[in-house]
This record gives C-alpha cells, sequence and structure tokens, in this order.
C-alpha cells in the first residue's frame, strides 16, 4: 500500500474563477486566491443570492470580472417557451449593469437532470427577448452540444 497523497487546501492551488450563491467572500480573500472572475446570479434581490450593483462595481474595482447567471429554480428549463421568455425578462430587469443581455452575455442555469431536447424550446424563448449572441447555457456538456 502506498503513501496517500498531499490534501491540498485552497493556498496549495491557483484559482482563476469561482461561483457562488450565497455569502460573497471578502475581495480580499478572492484577491489572495488569485480569483479573476466572479460567477454570480442575477434575479430578484428578494431572492438573497443574487449580485447587486455595489457588488459588481467593488469586484470591478479590484480587477475581478463578474458573470451572471439565472436561475429560479433548478428545473427552469422545462418551461417551454413562455417560461423562457418571463426569465429572460425577469433577468433583463433585474441585472446589476445595463451591459448584461445587451453586449455581455447572461447564462441560463440548468441545474436539474433533464433530457437536453427538452431545454431546446425554453432557451429558444430566451432567444426571442435577448439577442442569441449574448445568451449562453450554464449546465451539463449534453446540453450545451445541444444548444449549441
Amino acid at each position: 500500500m502506498g503513501t496517500a497523497p498531499p490534501v491540498l487546501g485552497l493556498a496549495g492551488w491557483a484559482v482563476s474563477a469561482i461561483d457562488y450563491a450565497w455569502g460573497p467572500p471578502p475581495v480580499a480573500v478572492l484577491k489572495q486566491y488569485g480569483v479573476t472572475v466572479v460567477g454570480r446570479y442575477v434575479g430578484p434581490q428578494a431572492w438573497g443570492k443574487t449580485d447587486t450593483t455595489g457588488e459588481l462595481q467593488t469586484l470591478a474595482a479590484a480587477g475581478i470580472s463578474t458573470f451572471l447567471a439565472f436561475e429560479a429554480v433548478a428545473n427552469d428549463s422545462t418551461g417551454g417557451y413562455s417560461a423562457g421568455q418571463t426569465n429572460a425578462r425577469l433577468a433583463l430587469a433585474s441585472s446589476p449593469h445595463p451591459a448584461f443581455g445587451i453586449s455581455r452575455p447572461i447564462y441560463f442555469a440548468v441545474d436539474a437532470a433533464i433530457d437536453p431536447q427538452s431545454a431546446v424550446a425554453y432557451f429558444q424563448g430566451i432567444c426571442s427577448i435577448i439577442d442569441p449572441a449574448n445568451v449562453g447555457d450554464y449546465g451539463e456538456g449534453d446540453l450545451n452540444q445541444r444548444l449549441h
């Protein structure tokens, strides 16, 4: 039996991008670990997990880029075309900066185990509201391949 490899904490890794929904870490900690990109959520502030204009500005001032993902519930994508339209409008209305959805993409999360084909209508609905060049999917590889 061999010796187990050492367990490395974050200090042993070169981190460049992370995403988080709750409890944003202090910018100083992000910088300490080499984070240059942060993924956050977009949606109504009442959800509690969404990015704010202040957080976006603080990250930008520290040289940390942000990408935004929309997710109301894990199975949003099973709602079809009209759900895609509704969620696209909600994402645009609650964006912490007007560039998202216009010149920067908004990613729409698919966290449920689904048949990728079932999400096509949902993303078609999104793309009827937001230019497809500014829409991304944030999910499994099969879904990514189906949509692209």
